[in-house]
């Protein structure tokens, strides 16, 4: 058996990666963490009482059937079907093993159920008529709102809690489901169980199982983006094994949040065909599905931002690209401007028809709200990218750098095949600027656009696709591995 190739750039970014695992790892410098002060959000960092699980084992193990697959696709035995199936299956249970691998793990109905983490499921249950609770959103505060502990009912939109009343009562009328949450009452025997009844209990297990799940079949997206922007399979096995092991989706599960990684991808697999096709009521089908991302959360701003300059640029340039005028190539790109932003509004219009309700009232009561936050602007700031970096993984945020760096080096010129990932990298860059200069949002970032992450693998696939780097994968992945167990063991992301 030939020993693997690594290129020395691949030894540079190895060398580098682990470095910085180690500086974060020692807490070297407790600022990575974030700003100091009372009111400033700080990534709590522990030093672990246990630090082998048994769990560890079968994480390694499907770390290593993940690599197996793609070089499996990588040399035409398998299909890429059956690449795309196995490895969604893979990431789902790569997640559920390796997030159960740390003392902190195995906090799946925790992090769902329990209020003092994210405060969504108790209002949902405590919702006795959606419409009358969605019509009344914007100017009345529910008497079970007033508890500090559900803030998140008047600072966020009512899209999640929305979802989850639905979820719940799904599960009234279906057999044995009481049984299922009496066992788990059992099981866990904590205090704030009391809040739910045994269905309650259920349907929060459910969900807390099929969140990851959702969030896992986007591998099968950046699969098909990747091949349709770079067509190059390589790349592309190399941009869905990365996003599979970016250490936020594995941390921050299940939070609700991760729902948005799936819409999103789905967004822009439904805005590049719009693209290919040129179907007009495809780009308003990807501004309806922002709009449903804006109305689980304001911080979908940024998702609208990247997918509406991705789409202008990508048309803009495929028309000029044919050699058309100044005149059409603008035209161009107003129409998908105008066509996209007919969809946001339409869920928008949609949604406050059917429940009477503003729109604009309910953006303003969830704006005024986080005016309130006393964190200063100046940190959200400086540390609101540098949390996306640390949690997407030290060799893509390595990466990322790379492509900037490349896409300054390259010509200005649109081409059919560097149109679209020139344009998705200008998109990133622009949308997180617009962000910086906000200062939205203060704190938490790595989780609040967990959905932003796919992107970074895209484009840090690109990055490192040469013909000496095709071996590179099988030690990034254990290296974004690693990272993740690290986090895990010394930092608290949920308290």
């Amino acid at each position: 058996m030939k020993p693997l190739h690594i290129s020395g750039f691949t030894r540079w970014l190895a060398v580098l990666s682990f470095l910085f695992i180690a500086v974060l790892a020692l807490d070297i410098f407790p600022a990575l963490r974030g700003p100091q002060g009372l009111e400033e959000w700080r990534w709590r960092y522990q030093v672990p009482e246990q630090w082998i699980s048994i769990w560890l084992l079968p994480s390694v193990v499907l770390l290593a059937t993940l690599l197996a697959l793609a070089a499996a696709f990588q040399k035409n035995k398998i299909n890429s079907w059956l690449f795309v199936l196995l490895g969604s299956a893979n990431t789902y249970l790569l997640r559920l093993a390796l997030h159960s691998a740390t003392p902190d793990g195995n906090q799946w109905i925790s992090r769902t159920l329990n209020p003092a983490y994210f405060s969504y499921f108790v209002p949902a249950t405590k919702i006795d008529n959606l419409s009358q609770f969605l019509s009344s959103f914007a100017t009345t505060t529910p008497a079970f709102a007033e508890d500090s502990t559900f803030y998140r009912v008047w600072t966020h939109p009512p899209g999640n809690i929305s979802f989850l009343y639905y979820w719940q009562r799904l599960f009234e009328n279906l057999p044995f489901v009481g049984r299922v949450g009496d066992a788990i009452r059992n099981h866990m025997n904590t205090d704030w169980l009391a809040l739910y009844t045994d269905t309650d209990i259920a349907a929060g297990f459910a969900i807390s199982l099929l969140i990851p799940l959702i969030s896992s079949c986007v591998f099968a997206g950046v699969f098909w983006l990747t091949n349709e922007w770079t067509d190059s399979k390589n790349t592309a096995i190399i941009a869905a094994v990365l996003w599979a092991l970016v250490p936020a989706h594995i941390i921050f599960t299940p939070v609700i949040d991760d729902l948005y990684t799936a819409e999103f991808v789905l967004t822009l697999c439904i805005g590049w065909l719009a693209i290919k096709s040129q179907r007009n009521w495809l780009f308003i089908a990807a501004g309806l599905l922002v709009g449903l991302m804006l109305y689980q959360s304001l911080s979908a701003a940024l998702a609208l931002i990247v997918v509406g300059i991705f789409l202008v640029f990508v048309s803009v340039g495929k028309t000029a690209a044919t050699g058309q005028d100044l005149t059409a190539i603008v035209r161009k790109g107003v129409v998908v401007s105008l066509l996209f932003g007919l969809g946001v509004l339409a869920f928008w219009l949609i949604f406050s028809t059917a429940y009477g309700i503003s729109s604009v009232a309910i953006v303003q009561k969830n704006l005024s709200q986080y005016d309130a936050l006393v964190r200063s602007l100046f940190w959200a700031r400086i540390y609101l990218f540098w949390d996306i970096l640390m949690f997407v993984g030290a060799p893509l945020a390595l990466l990322f750098f790379k492509a900037i760096w490349d896409l300054q080096q390259t010509s200005r010129t649109f081409s059919a095949l560097s149109v679209a990932p020139t344009s998705i990298l200008l998109a990133v860059i622009i949308g997180f600027a617009i962000l910086i200069m906000l200062g939205s949002p203060r704190g938490e970032a790595a989780r609040i656009l967990i959905y932003i992450y796919p992107l970074f693998a895209i484009i840090a696939a690109q990055a490192y696709t040469l013909p000496t780097n095709k071996n590179g994968l099988y030690i990034i992945a254990p290296i974004l591995f690693v990272q993740t167990l690290m986090m895990q063991l010394f930092w608290q992301v949920y308290h």
